[in-house]
């Protein structure tokens, strides 16, 4: 609900936030994808599916000190 309303984030760190009821993969539905986010110590616990990395302008993600299973997508670096 609070990432809902913002227009272009570049940088979105969001550390230190219980998030414990967010499922990792409502990050998808940002209205822009930003360049960098943060999401560290952020109490999750869920299986990690992925699709955050459907983000079209994602490069940097911090996922450090939750606690997420699952597997990252293999990528191809060009």
């Amino acid at each position: 609900m609070l990432i809902r309303n913002l227009s272009k984030p570049e940088n979105l760190v969001i550390g230190f936030v219980n998030m414990s009821n967010v499922v990792p993969a409502s990050f998808e539905n940002l209205s822009s994808s930003p360049k960098r986010l943060s999401l560290e110590y952020g109490d999750l616990h869920r299986e990690f599916h992925g699709e955050i990395f459907q983000l079209q302008n994602l490069e940097y993600l911090d996922l450090s000190s939750n606690s997420l299973t699952g597997y990252l997508p293999k990528v191809q670096l060009e």
